[in-house]
C-alpha cells in the first residue's frame, strides 16, 4: 500500500486553511503525525465529504481543531465521555476520529459515546479508511445523498431522523443535513444515557425506565396529560388549562412555555406512544389519526416529564434531552369509539418530540370531539 497517510492526502480535497505548522506540544505519537499532516494539507475532505479532517488554524473554513475540542462547543453535552479525546476529524454521520493519550487513534460514536480502537498511529487510521471507503468513509452514501439533495457545506454533517441506536436505518429517507455542532449537541444527552447500558438492553428514558420509543399507559385525569420541564414540577398546572387547550386539545404559555397540556378523550388510563426525533417529521398527517396538533416547549433543565395531573411522582416518565426548545406533535385516534360516559373506548395517542424553535400551537388535522 506504500504510505497510506500520504495516499489519503493526495486524494483529498482542500486545504481548508493556510498551510502552517501546528504545535501540539510533541513531535511524537499520533499528535506529532497530525502536526506533520496539517503542514502538508491543513484540513481536507475525503470520499466526497464522507470524511472531514479539521484545520489547525484560526483562518479558513470548516471546524477548527482548538475550537472543536473546546468543552463548551459540544463536549459538555456528553458529560465526561469525550473530555480526554482530541478529535481531529469526523465521518459523514459525526462519528469522531480522535487521539487518546497520544497513544491510540479511536472512533467515538456520537449516539452512545462508545469508542473503538483503530490503531496506534495516523498511518493505521489511514490504512483502516482505505481498506473500506464505502463503510468506514461513507463514500457511496455521501455521493448518493448529495446527488439527491445537493452538496453539503463544510459546516454540515448528516444526522438520522430516528437515531441509529434506536432502530433508525441507513437510508436517505432517514437522514438530513444539520450544522455539525448542533448535531453533536443533540445526541449528547442520549449518549450519556446509553453509554453504560449493557449490550442488548432496552434503551431507557429514566424515571419508570420506559423504552425511548415508548409504549406507555398514562392516567389522564380531567381529560389531560401534562408534559413539563422538570424545574416546573411544583407548579400548579391546573392554572395553565386555557381555553386554547380546550379548543385545540393542546396548549402552552408563550410567555414561559415550559409546560404543555395534552387533551385526551377520557378520564382513564390511556395508551400513549412516545418517540424522540432529531428533525421535524413530514407535515402530512399519516392515515388513521383523527386529531393532530402541535405546540412548543422549552426544556432548560434537560429533563421533560410526562405525567397525568394527579399521578404519583414515581409513575412519571422522564425524557432526557439537550437544553433548548422542542416541538411536540400530539396525535389522537379512536375518538369515535368513546362511550357516552367517556369511560370506555379504543382511543390511543402518540407524541413526537424534536428540537425546533418556538412556534404558536397549530392544528394539522381537526376532529369535532
Amino acid at each position: 500500500m506504500g504510505d497510506p497517510l500520504l495516499n489519503l492526502i493526495l486524494m483529498s480535497k482542500g486545504p481548508f486553511g493556510p498551510s502552517r505548522a501546528v504545535d501540539f506540544g510533541t513531535i511524537s505519537g499520533p499528535l506529532g503525525e497530525l502536526s506533520a499532516m496539517l503542514l502538508q494539507r491543513n484540513g481536507f475532505a475525503l470520499f466526497n465529504a464522507g470524511v472531514q479532517v479539521f484545520r489547525g488554524d484560526p483562518g479558513g473554513i470548516g471546524p477548527e481543531l482548538a475550537q472543536w475540542n473546546s468543552p463548551h462547543v459540544w463536549k459538555d453535552s456528553y458529560g465526561a465521555l469525550a473530555d480526554d479525546l482530541f478529535c481531529f476529524g469526523q465521518d459523514l454521520f459525526g462519528v469522531q476520529f480522535a487521539i487518546s493519550d497520544n497513544r491510540t487513534v479511536v472512533t467515538f460514536d456520537p449516539e452512545n459515546g462508545h469508542r473503538a480502537s483503530i490503531g496506534s498511529s495516523l498511518q493505521d487510521w489511514a490504512e483502516w479508511l482505505l481498506a473500506d471507503p464505502n463503510v468506514r468513509g461513507a463514500h457511496g452514501f455521501a455521493t448518493s445523498w448529495q446527488d439527491e439533495h445537493g452538496a453539503l457545506t463544510v459546516e454540515q454533517r448528516l444526522i438520522p431522523r430516528r437515531f441509529f441506536v434506536l432502530g433508525g436505518t441507513y437510508d436517505r429517507s432517514n437522514v438530513t443535513s444539520m450544522d455539525a455542532v448542533e448535531a453533536m449537541r443533540i445526541r449528547g444527552p442520549l449518549a450519556r444515557h446509553l453509554h453504560n447500558l449493557p449490550k442488548g438492553a432496552n434503551v431507557q428514558l429514566g424515571g419508570e425506565q420506559k423504552p425511548t420509543r415508548a409504549d406507555l399507559q398514562l392516567v389522564a385525569d380531567y381529560g389531560q396529560i401534562h408534559l413539563f420541564d422538570q424545574a416546573d414540577a411544583t407548579v400548579d398546572v391546573s392554572e395553565e388549562w386555557t381555553d386554547q387547550l380546550l379548543d385545540l386539545r393542546i396548549g402552552s404559555d408563550p410567555e414561559g412555555p415550559t409546560l404543555i397540556g395534552l387533551g385526551v378523550a377520557r378520564n382513564a388510563k390511556v395508551s400513549f406512544a412516545l418517540e424522540l426525533l432529531t428533525q421535524a417529521p413530514d407535515q402530512q398527517v399519516q392515515p388513521g389519526w383523527d386529531h393532530v396538533v402541535e405546540a412548543s416547549i422549552n426544556a432548560p433543565s434537560e429533563v421533560l416529564v410526562l405525567s397525568g395531573p394527579t399521578a404519583a411522582k414515581h409513575k412519571a416518565v422522564e425524557i432526557h434531552v439537550a437544553p433548548g426548545v422542542y416541538r411536540v406533535r400530539h396525535h389522537m385516534a379512536g375518538l369515535d369509539t368513546i362511550s357516552d360516559d367517556a369511560l370506555d373506548g379504543d382511543d390511543h395517542y402518540e407524541l413526537l418530540l424534536w428540537p425546533e424553535s418556538y412556534r404558536e400551537p397549530e392544528v394539522l388535522k381537526g376532529y369535532s370531539i
